[in-house]
């Protein structure tokens, strides 16, 4: 029973394989079916035409040619003339030859007198350099003049002929001082316009000059200083 039952199954299952295999071969033995012919096609027609001339490419310009470089100009050439043999000089005869006597005495140079033996060469003498000028102190020279007006202030007088005739005026003076420093000079450098004046301003600054001192830093120096002196109704 078990047997037959496995048997039968062993027939299906080769059944099944036989068919199968049948099915594959039949595929591949069974000739193909039979297309129905196609309608032929319509027979192509072509006409033949001229084709259109294409257009000519525009001319290139033809290359100028180069023009050949020009050889370079040579200078003519000038014809070399045959050198010509010159004619032999003529010989000169030499003139004839000086004595030996008269040789010495052209060879001699013409000497110049020779100077004294042992005089010295005379020089230009130097010129003597001038004497160094002492430098003015102008501090100096204010200082004194202050000392001159404290002194002759002690001496001022108005003239009373002056005074009462209202006269009035500037009376400038130059004093010259020695290099010791001792008053040399006192004279009018111009004029007031009233003589009683002039002449009292010259005594007062003669007697102020005898008593000032002149300073240190002057000294050495001989030197002149302006003065003036004024003459005014509304200081007395």
């Amino acid at each position: 029973m078990i047997m037959t039952a496995a048997r039968n199954r062993l027939d299906r299952r080769l059944g099944w394989a036989l068919a199968l295999s049948l099915a594959i071969h039949g595929a591949v033995l069974t000739p193909p079916a039979t297309l129905p012919a196609a309608d032929p096609a319509a027979p192509l027609r072509a006409s033949l035409r001229q084709a259109p001339a294409a257009p000519e490419a525009a001319a290139a310009p033809s290359p100028t040619p180069a023009r050949p470089a020009s050889a370079p100009s040579r200078p003519p050439v000038l014809a070399t003339p045959a050198h010509t043999a010159e004619p032999a000089p003529a010989r000169i005869p030499a003139p004839p030859s000086p004595a030996p006597a008269e040789m010495a005495r052209d060879a001699a140079p013409a000497a110049a007198p020779a100077g004294p033996a042992g005089t010295p060469s005379a020089t230009a003498p130097a010129a003597p350099r001038p004497a160094a000028v002492p430098v003015i102190d102008l501090n100096g020279l204010r200082q004194y003049n202050l000392a001159l007006g404290r002194t002759a202030g002690r001496f001022k007088r108005y003239p009373a002929q002056a005074k009462e005739a209202g006269w009035e005026g500037r009376v400038p003076l130059r004093l010259a001082v020695s290099e010791a420093g001792a008053p040399v000079g006192l004279v009018l450098a111009g004029s007031s316009g009233y003589p009683v004046l002039d002449q009292a301003a010259l005594e007062m600054m003669r007697l102020a000059a005898g008593r000032t001192p002149v300073p240190e830093s002057l000294l050495g120096r001989a030197f002149t200083i302006d003065l003036a002196v004024d003459y005014n109704l509304r200081d007395e």
